[in-house]
Protein backbone atom coordinates (compact mmCIF):
# COMPACT_ATOMS: atom_id res chain seq x y z
CA UNK A 1 0.00 0.00 0.00
CA UNK A 2 1.55 3.29 -0.42
CA UNK A 3 0.47 4.89 2.63
CA UNK A 4 0.22 3.11 5.81
CA UNK A 5 -2.91 0.95 7.58
CA UNK A 6 -3.67 3.47 10.03
CA UNK A 7 -3.94 6.75 7.21
CA UNK A 8 -5.56 4.64 4.73
CA UNK A 9 -8.32 4.19 7.54
CA UNK A 10 -8.20 8.07 7.95
CA UNK A 11 -8.69 8.64 3.82
CA UNK A 12 -11.20 6.26 3.51
CA UNK A 13 -13.54 6.94 6.76
CA UNK A 14 -12.92 10.78 5.84
CA UNK A 15 -14.48 10.10 2.99
CA UNK A 16 -17.17 8.20 4.03
CA UNK A 17 -17.82 10.37 6.59
CA UNK A 18 -18.00 13.47 4.11
CA UNK A 19 -20.24 11.43 2.02
CA UNK A 20 -22.89 11.00 4.63
CA UNK A 21 -22.85 14.55 5.75
CA UNK A 22 -23.10 16.32 2.58
CA UNK A 23 -25.92 13.64 1.67
CA UNK A 24 -28.11 14.83 4.64
CA UNK A 25 -30.03 17.40 4.49
CA UNK A 26 -29.50 19.12 7.93
CA UNK A 27 -29.82 22.73 9.87
CA UNK A 28 -27.05 25.18 8.34
CA UNK A 29 -26.19 26.34 11.65
CA UNK A 30 -22.57 26.10 13.37
CA UNK A 31 -21.54 23.23 16.08
CA UNK A 32 -20.39 25.56 19.29
CA UNK A 33 -17.09 24.84 19.50
CA UNK A 34 -16.91 23.29 22.55
CA UNK A 35 -18.55 20.33 20.95
CA UNK A 36 -16.68 20.41 17.83
CA UNK A 37 -13.83 20.10 20.03
CA UNK A 38 -15.41 17.34 22.09
CA UNK A 39 -16.46 15.16 19.02
CA UNK A 40 -12.86 15.32 18.12
CA UNK A 41 -11.00 14.32 20.97
CA UNK A 42 -13.49 11.58 21.79
CA UNK A 43 -13.02 10.32 18.21
CA UNK A 44 -9.33 10.37 18.42
CA UNK A 45 -9.45 8.11 21.31
CA UNK A 46 -8.80 4.81 20.12
CA UNK A 47 -6.17 6.67 17.20
CA UNK A 48 -4.04 7.35 19.91
CA UNK A 49 -4.56 4.34 22.49
CA UNK A 50 -3.57 2.23 19.95
CA UNK A 51 -0.48 4.11 18.56
CA UNK A 52 0.56 5.01 22.27
CA UNK A 53 0.60 1.26 22.86
CA UNK A 54 2.37 0.19 20.22
CA UNK A 55 5.29 2.67 20.44
CA UNK A 56 5.55 1.74 24.11
CA UNK A 57 5.41 -1.98 22.93
CA UNK A 58 2.95 -3.10 25.14
CA UNK A 59 0.68 -4.34 22.32
CA UNK A 60 1.10 -5.05 18.05
CA UNK A 61 -1.51 -4.41 16.27
CA UNK A 62 -2.95 -5.84 12.66
CA UNK A 63 -2.93 -3.83 10.13
CA UNK A 64 -6.89 -3.85 9.99
CA UNK A 65 -6.65 -2.97 13.86
CA UNK A 66 -5.16 0.18 13.32
CA UNK A 67 -7.51 0.82 10.07
CA UNK A 68 -10.24 0.65 12.36
CA UNK A 69 -9.20 2.47 15.46
CA UNK A 70 -8.33 5.39 12.87
CA UNK A 71 -12.01 5.14 11.08
CA UNK A 72 -13.70 7.08 13.83
CA UNK A 73 -11.43 10.11 13.47
CA UNK A 74 -11.32 10.25 9.99
CA UNK A 75 -15.06 9.77 9.49
CA UNK A 76 -15.48 12.64 12.13
CA UNK A 77 -13.09 14.98 10.31
CA UNK A 78 -14.76 14.41 7.30
CA UNK A 79 -18.14 14.92 8.63
CA UNK A 80 -16.84 18.13 10.43
CA UNK A 81 -15.32 19.55 7.01
CA UNK A 82 -18.88 18.93 5.31
CA UNK A 83 -20.50 21.08 8.45
CA UNK A 84 -18.00 23.94 7.84
CA UNK A 85 -18.51 24.34 3.98
CA UNK A 86 -22.00 24.48 4.61
CA UNK A 87 -22.44 26.65 7.04
CA UNK A 88 -19.90 29.02 5.30
CA UNK A 89 -22.48 28.92 1.42
CA UNK A 90 -24.98 30.97 0.69
CA UNK A 91 -28.28 29.67 2.01
CA UNK A 92 -30.85 29.17 -0.75
CA UNK A 93 -28.80 31.30 -3.34
CA UNK A 94 -28.61 34.19 -1.15
CA UNK A 95 -25.04 35.79 -2.07
CA UNK A 96 -23.10 37.63 1.31
CA UNK A 97 -22.59 41.18 0.63
CA UNK A 98 -19.57 42.85 3.03
CA UNK A 99 -20.14 46.09 3.66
Amino acid sequence: MPVCARCSGLYLSGAAGTLLAWSRRGRRRPMRTTRTRGLVLISAVPTVATFMLEMSGMLPFSNATRAIAAAPLGAAAGWLFVRMLRYDAPVDGDEIHNG
